[in-house]
């Protein structure tokens, strides 16, 4: 009898290790089926953040492409001054000019024989030379520090000329080299401070 009972506990427990086998053959299946969705997803992530971090390289070779266009726009600018200066009566100081001198004040006079029916306007603009020594600035100060004696003077002359010789280049040449020589007179008796004479402004009528 006890035999018996041994006999029928091991045909059990063989029984029942045969369900076990049985219950994993049933779900492998599924088992594998998650494993490939789950290698799927992770292969889709991998490609999409390899593809994402493989977008910046791209757009800093963009931003070094352009940037050869922005320097051409700044190296065009210099030729726009050149362009304007033309339009600006002696603005281009001589060789020998270290500094221009624009702060003279635009004067209105009579010429000489107009009887008052007509006017000058008249901008000086001076060209000072640089005397060994001494720097640009110290020249520009001097001048300054006798800006109104430079302005009665340039109006004294002007008001001798008549309105004929204004109105001739011949004549015009003539009132910046008279002015050049008395401002000179009176500003350093050993140099000449004024190299050249401009006219900003010179309008007849």
């Amino acid at each position: 009898m006890a035999d018996e009972l041994e006999v029928t506990e091991a045909t059990e427990a063989v029984g029942g290790g045969g369900g076990l086998l049985d219950t994993a053959k049933k779900y492998l299946p599924l088992i594998v089926g998650i494993l490939v969705v789950q290698i799927i997803i992770f292969y889709i992530l991998a490609k999409v953040f390899w593809s994402s971090s493989s977008a910046p390289p791209a757009e800093e070779h963009a931003a070094k492409v352009e940037k050869p266009a922005e320097g051409a726009e700044h190296k065009a600018k210099p030729a726009k001054k050149k362009d304007k200066g033309k339009h600006e009566e002696g603005l281009e100081p001589a060789d020998d000019v270290a500094v221009i001198f624009d702060k003279l004040d635009l004067i209105t006079i009579n010429p000489a024989e107009s009887g008052g029916s007509h006017y000058v306007q008249i901008q000086v603009n001076l060209g000072l030379a640089h005397i060994e020594g001494t720097k640009p600035e110290e020249a520009f100060h001097l001048v300054e520090s006798r800006k109104a004696k430079i302005m009665d003077t340039i109006i004294r002359i002007a008001t001798s000329k008549t309105l004929d010789e204004l109105n001739t280049e011949e004549g015009r040449t003539q009132l910046k080299q008279e002015i050049r020589k008395q401002i000179n007179l009176f500003l350093n008796d050993e140099h000449e401070i004024v190299k050249e004479v401009y006219f900003a402004t010179f309008t007849t009528q």
